[in-house]
């Protein structure tokens, strides 16, 4: 590896951990489990309003 390529993963981990932390930031619905179509179907539902927001 060259150090310009240790570089730029070393960057790109700290986007996705920027990502990570805007995305929780936004408080993402907890899905608990178990067999619940409609608590299934909003926790989709509110994943992807978070994700359509960043």
């Amino acid at each position: 590896r060259t150090a310009d390529h240790v570089a730029q993963e070393t960057r790109r981990g700290g986007e996705d951990e920027l990502r990570l932390e805007r995305f929780m930031n936004n408080k993402p619905p907890i899905f608990k489990g178990g067999y619940d179509p409609d608590g299934a179907q909003s926790w989709i539902e509110g994943i992807e309003r978070i994700f359509g927001a960043m």
